[in-house]
């Protein structure tokens, strides 16, 4: 009686620890249903973004693709995005540390995305790893925009260069905090826009620049409302980093799937055999 006690305690508490890791919010950086700090919750009920899975569905004309690539995209998808924006769609790249080179090198621009800190000890917002940069009047209705955590953009035509960090910011190559005499001294690019078949790729070198934390701040939201302009922006999922708490949530959607898909599967099997016996039946046969 007591083992079948503690048994029933044991199913129940294993239910509620599931189902705390199912309604648990994410808290992964950039997650889309993020609502703490980190989070892109805001970014995307603001901007009435969708989420995607791939290039290959949306349509060029209409719509605009934005991509963190956390993750590096596989060359299907590489191909996917590249025949989007030559088409005539917009790409939003958003990258950070170094990542997103793959997708750079596959849309065959000439732009480097150095590893290394942004800081800016005078012009910033709360601290010199929270530097302004300033725009220069390729983007109306945008003066100033505060990032968090950024790198910069090398080998940028000065033409194509949508903001600059300030003259007395630096890149931190070593990360010691401090400016060293082989460091690179600003004003550096942090956002720039290439034409690119029909279509056009803006790159901006932080990602931060749309967490809730972030996206209030100086003009932020106003700059990522000139850039979307009045086209449907998706955001692709497969890049975006996850935490151990997203992947917990997708192996537990995995196995409710495999557990409905079995349930089906014996119902189905359980329908088919009463099947077989009321026909045997019917025929006037017997099931001994």
């Amino acid at each position: 009686m007591k083992a079948g006690y503690f048994l029933v305690l044991a199913l129940l508490a294993l239910a509620v620890a599931l189902s705390i890791v199912a309604l648990y919010p994410s808290t992964a950086d950039y997650g889309p249903e993020n609502s703490s700090w980190n989070g892109y919750s805001s970014f995307m009920s603001s901007f009435n973004v969708e989420l995607v899975y791939g290039a290959s569905a949306l349509d060029p004309s209409r719509d605009l693709l934005i991509v963190i690539p956390y993750k590096p995209l596989s060359l299907s998808e590489l191909s996917a995005v590249k025949s989007f924006v030559e088409r005539g769609g917009r790409l939003l790249l958003l990258t950070e540390g170094g990542r997103g080179e793959e997708v750079v090198e596959a849309l065959g621009l000439r732009v480097g995305l150095p590893r290394g800190l942004l800081r800016d000890p005078l012009f910033n917002y709360r601290g010199p790893e929270l530097p302004k940069a300033f725009i220069h009047g390729r983007v109306e209705g945008v003066d100033v925009i505060a990032l968090n955590c950024a790198s910069v953009l090398t080998g940028v035509p000065e033409d194509n260069v949508l903001a600059w960090s300030s003259s007395f910011s630096y890149l931190d190559l070593n990360l010691n905090g401090q400016r060293d005499l082989d460091e690179p001294a600003g004003p550096l690019p942090v956002a720039a826009e290439f034409k690119l078949g029909s279509g056009s790729v803006v790159l901006v070198s932080d990602p931060s620049i749309a967490i809730n934390s972030m996206l209030g701040v100086e003009d932020n939201r106003a700059f990522l409302q000139a850039l979307i302009e009045d086209r449907r922006p998706h955001l692709l999922v497969t890049t975006l980093p996850s935490s151990p708490l997203d992947e917990a949530k997708q192996q537990l959607g995995a196995f409710y799937g495999a557990l409905l898909k079995a349930r089906l599967i014996v119902i189905v099997a359980a329908v088919a055999v009463a099947a077989l016996v009321l026909a045997r039946f019917a025929r006037g046969g017997s099931t001994a």
